[in-house]
């Protein structure tokens, strides 16, 4: 347990980091941030200066410990595979360092590809997500929950290892979107990894299972 608080600490002050960032570079950083991009890269929302450097990685750092109360509070935590704790743990920081320094790069001049670092890093985080998904055994809080999964062990068993193929081919799909024109791969990847595991659980319910 006592790991586990000093991962959550850690990964809490990962998530404020950019506050500090923030503050030092203030009379840098104009009063409305970019926050928002579409998938050519174009800004399409800002906020304000204070939401951006306090509130947002505030927010996330609130997400972070809600995170990890649930990981470590769920009552089969022992059926969660020890890595895919560890990428759900560090995740939330990693994206929250990953965003706020695009944005302070942005709005300090320096050109970012902003639609292709986003589909790298959510590619990979799919990738290895796919990989650990059918060690997953069945949880209230990590995987694919469905009402049918949560009702039958096989059922879980079944659409994690039919989940992981998903996610890793839907990863792929999203590393491809970071390539010219490829933007539209990412509807093939939603439905890959949202949509057919759950319609299979489905499946496999009316199946008896």
């Amino acid at each position: 347990m006592k790991k586990l608080n000093h991962t959550m600490i850690w990964t809490t002050v990962l998530c404020l980091l950019p506050m500090l960032a923030g503050l030092l570079l203030w009379d840098k950083l104009p009063e409305r941030m970019p926050t928002h991009w579409n998938f050519a890269g174009e800004i399409d929302d800002y906020s304000s200066r204070a939401m951006a450097v306090l509130g947002l990685p505030f927010f996330m750092a609130l997400m972070n410990l809600f995170l990890h109360f649930m990981l470590n509070k769920d009552p089969k935590a022992a059926n969660m595979p020890r890595i895919l704790k560890q990428i759900s743990y560090w995740s939330l920081p990693t994206l929250t360092i990953f965003l706020m320094g695009i944005t302070y790069l942005v709005v300090l001049g320096v050109a970012v590809r902003v639609q292709v670092l986003v589909p790298l890093l959510c590619g990979g985080l799919f990738i290895a997500m796919g990989n650990y998904l059918p060690k997953c055994r069945q949880n209230y809080t990590m995987g694919i929950k469905t009402p049918w999964t949560l009702n039958s062990e096989e059922n879980w068993n079944r659409t994690h290892r039919i989940g992981g193929y998903c996610f890793t081919i839907g990863g792929v799909l999203l590393l491809l979107c970071a390539l010219p024109g490829f933007w539209w791969l990412l509807i093939p990847a939603i439905i890959l990894s949202g949509v057919i595991p759950m319609a299979y659980s489905y499946i496999l319910y009316r199946r008896g299972i």
